[in-house]
């Protein structure tokens, strides 16, 4: 039995600060899953969101055995909002084979 015990997750870029608002960008959001070490694999199934929690993704990644991280990167585009609403608050939701929920993650600084 294999175990995700836990998970980072990174956005790219991490700061809005100097961009202007109105202007198009894309982010990218990168996830680790740690894995038990000595597991015997398996397979990690998950939800994201990139706006509060409005919607979210189903996706899923599979660990060999034996490894200890999986990594999954997703991508979130759109324009900088004036009123500050995009880009929204980013969320990891694993289902399988625990849940756990990551903290949240959102761009620093805000458009001008």
């Amino acid at each position: 039995m294999f175990y995700n015990v836990k998970f980072i997750k990174s956005v790219s870029p991490s700061s809005i600060a100097g961009m202007s608002c109105n202007s198009s960008v894309t982010f990218t959001y990168t996830v680790t899953f740690h894995v038990a070490p000595n597991s015997h694999g398996g397979t990690i199934q998950f939800m994201y969101t990139t706006n509060n929690g409005r919607s979210s993704t189903q996706s899923s990644v599979t660990a060999s055995a034996g490894t200890t991280t999986v990594t999954y990167t997703f991508t979130s585009s759109g324009v900088l909002s004036p009123d500050h609403t995009f880009p929204g608050i980013a969320e990891v939701i694993t289902t399988s084979p625990n849940q756990v929920n990551s903290l949240q993650v959102k761009p620093a600084g805000r458009c001008s």
